[in-house]
C-alpha cells in the first residue's frame, strides 16, 4: 500500500484542484489520511464506511459527505469521503474553473509520471511492463478463485466426513446396546431353565 505521506500529498493535490476537503479510509473504516481543514465529526462513523465498502454501490451520500470507492485489483482498497457539495451539484458559477492550459499541464504531468514509472511509452500507450502487471493481476485473481473453490470443496468434504463419523458412532452405540440387551435376555432365559 502507498505510504501515508504519498496519500496525504495526493489528497492535498486533489483539494487544490477541486477546492474540496477529502479523507481516505480503509475498507475496514480506519482513517488513513485527510486534508487538514476537513472536520471529521462522529457523524461519519466507522460502521458507515464499512457498510458502504461492503455494499455494491460505487458512490453514496451520507449526511454532508460523499463517499466513493477506490478499487484495486477488483477489491475495495479505500473509501474516499468528500465534505459538502460536489462540483456537479454546485451552481455553475461556483464550480472551480480550470483553464485549458491548466488541464493540459495536469494531463502532461500525468503522462510524464506514467512514462517515468515505465507504465506508458511516449505516445501514451501501455508498455510491456503495464501489460505484464495486468496479466499478473488476472492470474492472481484466477488463482484466488481456484483457491476459494478448493476451500469450498474441502469444507464440504469435511462436513460430509463429519456426518459419516457421527453416523458410524451412532451405529456403534446402537450395536453395543443391542448386544448388551441380547446378552441380558440370553442370561435371563438361561436362568429360567435352570
Amino acid at each position: 500500500m502507498l505510504s501515508n505521506q504519498k496519500l496525504q500529498n495526493s489528497l492535498n493535490e486533489i483539494k487544490e484542484i477541486s477546492h474540496m476537503d477529502t479523507a481516505l479510509f480503509t475498507a475496514k473504516g480506519k482513517l488513513v489520511a485527510h486534508t487538514e481543514e476537513m472536520p471529521l465529526p462522529e457523524a461519519l462513523e466507522q460502521q458507515v464506511v464499512v457498510d458502504f465498502a461492503e455494499s455494491l454501490a460505487e458512490k453514496q451520500t451520507y449526511q454532508d459527505y460523499h463517499l466513493y470507492k477506490v478499487m484495486v485489483e477488483g477489491e475495495t482498497a479505500v473509501v474516499k469521503a468528500e465534505e459538502g457539495n460536489t462540483v456537479t451539484e454546485q451552481e455553475p458559477e461556483a464550480a472551480p474553473a480550470l483553464s485549458e492550459e491548466e488541464l493540459n499541464a495536469m494531463y502532461e504531468r500525468f503522462q510524464q509520471r506514467l512514462q517515468k514509472e515505465g507504465l506508458a511509452d511516449a505516445d501514451g500507450k501501455p508498455t510491456e511492463k503495464t501489460l505484464e502487471i495486468r496479466r499478473q493481476i488476472v492470474e492472481k485473481k484466477v488463482e484466488r478463485e481456484k483457491q476459494a473453490e478448493k476451500q469450498k470443496k474441502i469444507a464440504k468434504r469435511a462436513k460430509t466426513t463429519k456426518h459419516w463419523v457421527r453416523t458410524a458412532k451412532a451405529a456403534g452405540v446402537v450395536l453395543v446396546v443391542g448386544a448388551c440387551v441380547f446378552g441380558a435376555s440370553m442370561t435371563s432365559e438361561a436362568n429360567l431353565f435352570e
